[in-house]
């Protein structure tokens, strides 16, 4: 069964390519649901492209339109995916930590965020 995370996992394996972020290949998010109120950074063109082409936007608008929980734990769960999906074009600490992952899942359980696919290292919290 083929589901709209199966397509967040796809983009995450083109995502963590050794050189996934060039200098120079770094854009800035100017639309979709991610762009809102929650991706500031610039992010790789090649991510975005890879987004636009899984309709990746169209799928968290879904999950999170879909998810069940407090106001708090919907928007915490928009960010995490967001911040999942669109890395910071920065190869030092480009991707969010698995820990704010657990964190979410801890206070709002019962989503489904699959914590394994996020970084365990070289990676940022929410409050870096």
């Amino acid at each position: 069964m083929y589901s709209a995370s199966d397509s967040l996992f796809v983009i995450h394996h083109h995502r963590t390519s050794p050189s996934w972020c060039i200098a120079g290949d770094c854009a800035q998010l100017f639309s979709g649901v991610c762009k809102e109120d929650v991706i500031s950074w610039k992010v790789s063109q090649a991510q975005i492209d890879a987004a636009v082409a899984a309709q990746a936007d169209a799928q968290i608008q879904t999950l999170f339109s879909n998810f069940q929980g407090s106001p708090v734990c919907q928007q915490w769960f928009k960010s995490l995916w967001c911040k999942f999906m669109y890395p910071k074009c920065d190869n030092v600490k480009p991707h969010v930590c698995k820990s704010e992952c657990d964190k979410f899942e801890e206070a709002c359980p019962g989503a489904m965020t699959f914590c394994d696919a996020f970084e365990t290292k070289d990676c940022y919290t929410f409050t870096e």
